[in-house]
């Protein structure tokens, strides 16, 4: 099925954010057998959507305490013809940054 939703920071509105330690460094599994072919991930500061690079998976959570919001696409392709889709998806998440007490 195909279907569009609102934007990742609209869908978050109300949801609790997961706390983190600033600089910590975030995992994200996608719980598939199969590695997407792309994987963008992006942090929404002032309203811009910033590029994070990620490195197998995982990326270090900002320096800065509050809240990040963060969206996400994979992509997967055909093994045998990039041009044909598997399929994709998007999701999105909320993290509240604390410092060590």
């Amino acid at each position: 099925m195909c279907a569009d939703y609102a934007g990742d920071v609209e869908l978050l509105e109300g949801k609790a954010p997961v706390s983190v330690l600033v600089g910590e460094n975030i995992s994200i599994n996608l719980s598939t057998d199969v590695p997407p072919n792309e994987f963008t991930l992006v942090e929404y500061v002032n309203g811009e959507a910033r590029p994070i690079s990620l490195r197998e998976g995982s990326f270090q959570f900002a320096q800065e305490k509050g809240t990040h919001y963060y969206g996400a696409f994979v992509d997967w392709s055909s093994p045998k013809n990039s041009q044909v889709s598997l399929g994709d998806s998007s999701f999105a998440f909320v993290i509240c940054g604390v410092e060590k007490k």
